[in-house]
């Protein structure tokens, strides 16, 4: 734009010159248009750049990791002038930092029109990707001049963790619990407290099960199937503290596809269960029941927003405060490391669980590391490890 103005004065110079030797009608006006000119388009193009917006929208608002998310800008000019030039840069980042990137487009635009580019944004790594238009500037004809065009549009896409499914042989049968106020949506039981389903009769059904009224209207004999009294025993313990020297996207992809992971080969079992989380910045102790997979990604939304602390995480003492009433048959905790301190907690809150503590490490450390048995003074607690660098084989070999 600087060579435009320079140009452009260069010429303004060379018609006053012309206009002082070579007086006469066409060289005066010719000088006269051109030092006018710039004020013509500077308060064009001060009227257009508040008529021109952009909005943002995107196709997808969950995406995988790596699949392209198509996006839109929609760009429309309401002024009676065409615009030369529009340029946008739109921006896009994940919110754990490194991972970021920017488009660039440049359009002309007919007064009173509309027009749409679009664009496909994808990531590497699990987290939530912020797309936003970081800049528009308009130009007048000449390109002399430019204004910015003030744009706050933007849009967010979870990029949410792959699962791996954990082989259903590793589970033990989860136990019907008759004082439950949860029910399973799957499979029926014997608790006449609710109706899971009602079908025709067969033989060998129980007289007190049929549905007299409903029969009578149908014309046919039919039975009600009760519920089957489910307990949420089971707990997946979060914990979202990360040292500094840690990769922060291959651990959040670690540590995310654990999660959804074992919540996942929980619910292929019927295992109903919790997924709880401390937010060390907001100080929130989270806690979410999973019963279906709506649930599960309900959770994992949530997930995707907590910001990972590199202090100390306070999630097993808000646990004890909040949630340490309830009597769980196993836990799975998961984290980078457990010191002593952790270990102390874990062994008094857990007295009665069987406790799995899955530790994220990096390969190098893992193919280093000493399983922790001298370490271990209760043979209710087991550790397992999901490598980083190689999380599907690793969360496929987990024993659950």
């Amino acid at each position: 734009m600087w060579i435009n103005k320079i140009i452009y004065l260069a010429i303004t110079i060379y018609s006053a010159i012309l206009a002082l030797l070579y007086y006469g009608v066409v060289t005066f006006y010719s000088f006269l248009f051109l030092l006018a000119c710039p004020f013509l388009l500077l308060g064009i193009l001060l009227y257009t750049k508040n008529k021109v917006q952009v909005k943002l929208k995107g196709e997808l608002s969950v995406a995988n990791i790596n699949q392209p998310v198509l996006c839109t800008a929609y760009i429309s000019n309401d002024s009676i002038f065409p615009v030369g030039c529009i340029r946008i840069i739109v921006g896009y980042q994940n919110q754990y930092g490194r991972e970021q990137g920017s488009q660039h487009f440049t359009i002309s635009m007919n007064g009173n029109s509309k027009q749409s580019i679009n664009f496909t944004i994808k990531s590497e790594h699990v987290g939530n990707i912020s797309v936003s238009v970081e800049q528009v500037r308009v130009y007048d004809y000449l390109r002399i001049f430019s204004r910015k065009v003030p744009c706050t549009s933007k849009l967010e896409v979870n990029i949410i963790p792959e699962i791996h499914t954990i082989e259903a042989s590793v589970f033990a049968k989860q136990p019907d619990f008759i004082d439950s106020d949860t029910f399973s949506k799957i499979k029926s039981g014997d608790d006449p407290s609710e109706v899971f389903d009602i079908r025709e009769y067969k033989e060998g059904d129980k007289l007190h099960r049929i549905h007299w009224k409903l029969s009578s209207k149908k014309e046919s004999v039919l039975v009600k199937e009760y519920s089957l009294p489910v307990a949420c025993t089971t707990a997946i313990l979060v914990d979202f503290e990360i040292p500094d020297a840690l990769d922060h996207y291959e651990y959040m992809d670690a540590l995310l596809t654990s999660v959804n992971s074992i919540s996942y080969s929980l619910l292929l079992q019927e295992h109903s269960h919790y997924i709880a989380w401390y937010e060390q910045e907001k100080e929130n102790y989270n806690i979410i029941d999973i019963r279906d997979m709506e649930e599960m990604y309900l959770a994992t939304s949530h997930l995707l927003s907590v910001t990972p602390c590199h202090g100390a995480n306070n999630l097993l003492e808000a646990h004890e405060v909040f949630a340490g009433h309830q009597q769980l048959t196993k836990v799975f905790y998961i984290t980078w490391k457990v010191d002593e301190r952790k270990y102390e907690q874990i062994e008094r809150q857990f007295g009665q669980a069987q406790v799995e503590v899955i530790e994220i490490v990096p390969e190098q450390q893992l193919a280093h590391t000493v399983l922790k048995e001298e370490g271990i003074r209760d043979e209710r607690i087991q550790y397992q490890y999901v490598s980083m660098a190689n999380i599907q084989t690793s969360i496929e070999a987990l024993i659950l």
